[in-house]
């Protein structure tokens, strides 16, 4: 499994198939992770994993004021946990170089908040935000 650093604007119409439609729909995620990439790519973590190209997972967060959010996270079921754990460590640094000692999401059932919680150590603070201090 290949984990890499993405800056390239166009990932997010690779990654489109992967995009969660939660609040907006997929061609508006993509066009915001293609403009972030442009015009804010320092604030900008962007780590897919691959293994013989194809895409098995993606983190893609950035970020606001005094945190780092996590936009879109997401992995196939057979991405084992440690990928997982090195990614989110990648986060963790890159979070820190900028200073900052917050990372945050939106978790919005309990299933998908009771995974970060029990998994990566984040704190529900309400019903759809999550926070990890680092």
């Amino acid at each position: 499994m290949i984990i890499e650093n993405c800056k390239d604007p166009n990932i997010g119409f690779e990654l489109y198939n992967w995009l969660v439609p939660v609040d907006q729909p997929r061609i508006e995620i993509a066009n915001l992770i293609e403009g972030l990439l442009i015009h804010e790519p320092e604030n900008v973590f962007c780590v897919i994993s691959k293994e013989n190209d194809a895409i098995y997972g993606f983190v893609f967060a950035v970020i606001l004021k005094d945190e780092v959010y996590i936009v879109q996270a997401i992995a196939h079921y057979s991405l084992k946990t440690n990928t997982s754990e090195k990614i989110l460590t990648m986060l963790k640094l890159w979070a820190k170089s900028k200073g900052i000692n917050k990372i945050s999401l939106g978790a919005s059932s309990p299933k998908e908040q009771r995974l970060f919680s029990q998994h990566y150590g984040f704190v529900a603070v309400d019903d759809s935000k999550m926070i990890l201090e680092i």
